[in-house]
C-alpha cells in the first residue's frame, strides 16, 4: 500500500513538472505588474515571427524530411544551416560571419591624403583614400593652403575608392565645408540617440564644392557625401550610388570560434532621414567603366590635359563666317597608350562644372540656418 501511495505520488510530481515545463498553469497565474512600455520599445510581434508563420515553417520542414525525394538534401541540419545563411544575406553587409583571422577590421595608423592637386582653372583637388584619424585636421589644412596660396574658386573631393571606420572624424570633416555647430547626422544605437553637430572652432570653406564617389565608397566617406549633400552644400557627381554600408558595428563572438560582425548603429540624416543600408546617389550620374576607372586609381595621380586638335583656317573662318574645320589625317596613327586619367569623365565633366560657375560668377547658396 505505502509503494502504491509513493508511485501515485512521483507520477502526481512527473505531471505537475510537465505541466510547469508546457505553461499550463500561466493561463490561472495572475499577471505581474510592470511598467508601461517605452514609446521606442520594439513591439513583440516585431521581435518574434508570429504562430502561424513558425508552425508554417514547421509544417514546410516536416513534410520535406519526411517525404522529399532525396532526404540528404533537406536534413535539418542542411535546412538550419540554408535558413541561416537566407538570412544572412537578406540583411546584407549589415551582418556578417566572419573567421577570427579576417575579422580584425584594418586600422589605418595616421591620416594621409592621397593626392592633392591644383587643377586649371583655378580648382583645387583633394583624393581621400581612408578615413583615418586625425583626416578633419589634414583635409582642412590642405584646403586652407590652396585657397591661400592658389586662389581657388572650386574645390573637388573625391572620395571614390575611399573607405574608414573613424566615425569620430566625421564633424571635423564636415566642419571643413558647414559652419559650427551645424547638427549633421544623428547616431541611433537601440533606444539611445546621440547628436552629431561640426565643431565650433574654425570658420567654413564657402567656395563651390563638388563630391565624387562610386560603388567602393563607404564607411565613414560616404557618410560625409550624404552629409555635405544633405545639407545642399556639394554637388556630387559618380559613376553609381555608393555602398550603403556606412553604420557603426560590434563583434559577438560564437560558440564555434567564429565572429558575427553586426550593425549597432545606424546614421539619420537631419533633411533625408534614415542612411542605414542606403547609398549616395549622385546628383549627376555618369556612365563610365568600372574597370577603367578602377585602372585610373592604380596609376599615379596626373592633371587630366584635353588636347587640341589642330584647325584649318581660312580668311572665311578668321573673319567668322566659318567655323575652323579639325584636321583629319587618316594616315595618323593613333596614340596607343593614352595616360588612363584622360579618360576619367566623372573627373572631367565635375571640372566642367565649377569651370561654368566660375565663369558665370556663380556663388553657391548659403548653408541652411541652424535650427
Amino acid at each position: 500500500m505505502a509503494f502504491r501511495a509513493r508511485f501515485v505520488l512521483a507520477a502526481a510530481c512527473l505531471i505537475l513538472a510537465a505541466s510547469a515545463r508546457a505553461g499550463w498553469f500561466d493561463r490561472f497565474r495572475a499577471p505581474k505588474t510592470s511598467p508601461p512600455p517605452k514609446s521606442n520599445a520594439v513591439p513583440a510581434s516585431a521581435a518574434l515571427p508570429s504562430a502561424p508563420e513558425t508552425a508554417l515553417y514547421d509544417e514546410v520542414v516536416d513534410a520535406l524530411t519526411q517525404r522529399y525525394a532525396d532526404p540528404s538534401l533537406v536534413s535539418r541540419s542542411r535546412v538550419a544551416q540554408d535558413a541561416l545563411q537566407g538570412l544572412l544575406a537578406s540583411l546584407g553587409p549589415s551582418a556578417r560571419l566572419l573567421d577570427k583571422t579576417n575579422a580584425v577590421p584594418v586600422r589605418a595608423t595616421s591620416a594621409s591624403l592621397g593626392a592633392t592637386a591644383v587643377l586649371d582653372p583655378f580648382l583645387g583637388y583633394v583624393r581621400l583614400a581612408c578615413v583615418a584619424p586625425g583626416a578633419g585636421r589634414l583635409l582642412r589644412a590642405e584646403i586652407e593652403r590652396q585657397l591661400k596660396d592658389e586662389h581657388i574658386q572650386g574645390f573637388l573631393l573625391d572620395l571614390r575608392f575611399a573607405s574608414g571606420a573613424a566615425w569620430a572624424e566625421l564633424p571635423d570633416l564636415a566642419g571643413v565645408f558647414l559652419p559650427g555647430g551645424r547638427v549633421v547626422v544623428r547616431v541611433a544605437r537601440g533606444a539611445v540617440t546621440e547628436t552629431i553637430e561640426t565643431p565650433r572652432s574654425g570658420a567654413p570653406v564657402d567656395v563651390p564644392l563638388v563630391v565624387l564617389v562610386n560603388r567602393a565608397t563607404s564607411g565613414v566617406a560616404e557618410l560625409l557625401a550624404a552629409v555635405l549633400q544633405d545639407q545642399h552644400r556639394a554637388v556630387v557627381f559618380g559613376s553609381a550610388p555608393s555602398a550603403g554600408d556606412a553604420f557603426e558595428t560590434s563583434d559577438v563572438s560564437l560558440a564555434n570560434g567564429k565572429i558575427l560582425r553586426l550593425a549597432s548603429g545606424k546614421f539619420i540624416l537631419p533633411e533625408a532621414g534614415p542612411f542605414f543600408l542606403r547609398g549616395v546617389k549622385p546628383d549627376v550620374t555618369i556612365a563610365f567603366d568600372a574597370k577603367i576607372e578602377q585602372d585610373i586609381f592604380a596609376q599615379p595621380f596626373r592633371a587630366p590635359e584635353i588636347p587640341a586638335e589642330p584647325r584649318y583656317y581660312s580668311e572665311a573662318i578668321l573673319t567668322g563666317r566659318e567655323v575652323a574645320p579639325p584636321v583629319r589625317d587618316p594616315k595618323a596613327a593613333k596614340p596607343k597608350d593614352e595616360p588612363a586619367i584622360q579618360c576619367d569623365l566623372v573627373l572631367l565633366q565635375a571640372m566642367d562644372l565649377l569651370t561654368s560657375i566660375h565663369a558665370l560668377h556663380l556663388a553657391p547658396p548659403p548653408p541652411p540656418a541652424a535650427p
